[in-house]
């Protein structure tokens, strides 16, 4: 029963860290959406302008790592 109170003071930490990971993925899921969304509207502006005699054109994504 030593340990008990050492783990009840960690807990909350790890449940702090947990809802941190939580919320990083929240918005990494949330990039990636609006990226495939403007991915999306892009090539429908591509397939519009091809389809009045311009140049096709490619997209693609890239990721890139952000820093906070």
């Amino acid at each position: 029963m030593g340990d008990l109170p050492s783990c009840t003071r960690v807990q909350p930490e790890l449940e702090l860290a947990l809802a941190e990971v939580h919320l990083d993925v929240v918005k990494a899921d949330h990039d990636i959406a609006e990226a495939q969304r403007g991915l999306e509207m892009a090539e429908a502006n591509s397939e519009l302008m091809e389809s009045s005699g311009a140049a096709a054109v490619e997209f693609t994504i890239t990721p890139v790592r952000r820093s906070e």
